[in-house]
């Protein structure tokens, strides 16, 4: 097991959480899990694929680092309680691609 392209499941579980719907099966799909369960092991270039196509995109992904907690505490009806995305549909999403569109990281592509 490369120690560099090993990530604890559960950081990648708190990951997914600002990350685009789908990042967690992304990872799972891309990585292989170690036998007990805790650790996913990636290739380099599925490593490079998961940087790519889940990055953080704009100030939207940024926000919601602080604003997920909050709206969990609000009981606000954002995330998929077995994945931990952000639903699609939801007003949190509404918001962060929002926020993403008018200040991006980078140009649109």
């Amino acid at each position: 097991m490369n120690p560099a392209l090993t990530r604890p499941l559960a950081s990648l579980r708190k990951t997914a959480l600002i990350r685009r719907p789908g990042y967690l099966q992304a990872c799972l799909a891309l990585g292989k899990l170690d036998s007990t369960g805790t650790q996913v092991e990636f290739t380099e270039e599925a490593w490079q694929t998961l940087r790519r196509d889940y990055a953080l995109r704009g100030a939207g992904d940024v926000i919601q680092l602080a604003a997920a907690p909050i709206a969990k505490a609000l009981g606000l009806d954002c995330h998929d309680n077995q994945t931990g995305d952000l639903k699609p549909e939801s007003p949190c999403a509404h918001r962060r691609a929002a926020a993403n569109h008018f200040l991006p990281f980078r140009p649109p592509q």
